[in-house]
């Protein structure tokens, strides 16, 4: 989708031969080379920003290195508590 997107964007491609090429939905191509949908691809988007997660994983690494080693459940917990939820 990436690149569809940015061969219409150069100029390279149309639309509906981008979306020829690319097998992308012809208006999701549209949308996005419109600048309508500004959120990344897949269902579910992101909680935490990048900054927020490499914060996270330097904390773990550091308990880690302490000898306080993470499992998923608590991993789970600090990560609901980050963002507020009970």
């Amino acid at each position: 989708m990436e690149e569809a997107v940015a061969k219409v964007r150069g100029g390279a491609m149309s639309i509906k031969m981008a979306c020829a090429v690319h097998g992308s939905p012809r208006a999701s191509l549209h949308n996005r080379v419109k600048g309508r949908h500004q959120l990344k691809v897949g269902h579910q988007q992101p909680v935490f920003s990048e900054a927020e997660e490499r914060s996270l994983v330097h904390h773990i690494q550091v308990a880690s290195e302490w000898g306080y080693p993470f499992s998923t459940l608590n991993m789970c917990f600090v990560a609901k508590k980050c963002i507020g939820c009970s």
